[in-house]
């Protein structure tokens, strides 16, 4: 049972993988699922019996990527400065660690789609909070997907602390 489990986690890496480095080469919307099976050397079964698409490639690939931040980071408190300036600061710097991968989001125009599955969890957690928090928590991530993009760019010419303070005095 484990070995089985090891070569489906090795499957789901080597289309993950290949899926990555087609989109370093061509456009993801004219990349096919035969080519990434073909470049990952496994068959249409296996892509289809873990992910349903290439889009759902790149949500588990994300959700992976945050799924480490998150357990570092808490829920912020979207009223308090301390704890926006702090979240934005671990947001950025996160970003800039997994620079490539975004740099090929943002050149396929998939940077908003991926921030709206990973921050829509977030704000419905926050929406048991209190509306304020929610409309803050919304509107700092909306806001923060736009200088990310910009950032991305602009090739990353400001460091993340630069970025924070020019963030937090446009908020």
């Amino acid at each position: 049972m484990e070995k089985e489990q090891n070569i489906n986690e090795c499957v789901k890496e080597s289309i993950t993988i290949a899926l990555l480095n087609l989109m370093r080469k061509k456009c993801f919307s004219e990349i096919k699922i035969t080519e990434i099976v073909n470049l990952a050397g496994v068959g249409r079964t296996s892509f289809y019996r873990n992910f349903e698409s290439k889009e759902d490639v790149l949500k588990k690939h994300i959700n992976e990527l945050y799924s480490d931040y998150f357990l570092t980071h808490k829920l912020p408190d979207f009223s308090n400065e301390k704890d926006k300036r702090e979240h934005m600061l671990s947001r950025f710097r996160f970003v800039k660690r997994n620079a490539e991968f975004f740099v090929l989001l943002n050149r396929n125009s998939l940077i908003y789609e991926v921030f709206e599955a990973i921050d829509n969890p977030t704000l419905e957690k926050i929406a048991t909070i209190d509306v304020k928090n929610r409309y803050s928590a919304a509107f700092m991530t909306s806001a923060c997907v736009g200088v990310i993009k910009e950032w991305i760019e602009r090739k990353f010419k400001e460091n993340e602390e630069e970025l924070v303070e020019v963030f937090m005095n446009i908020i």
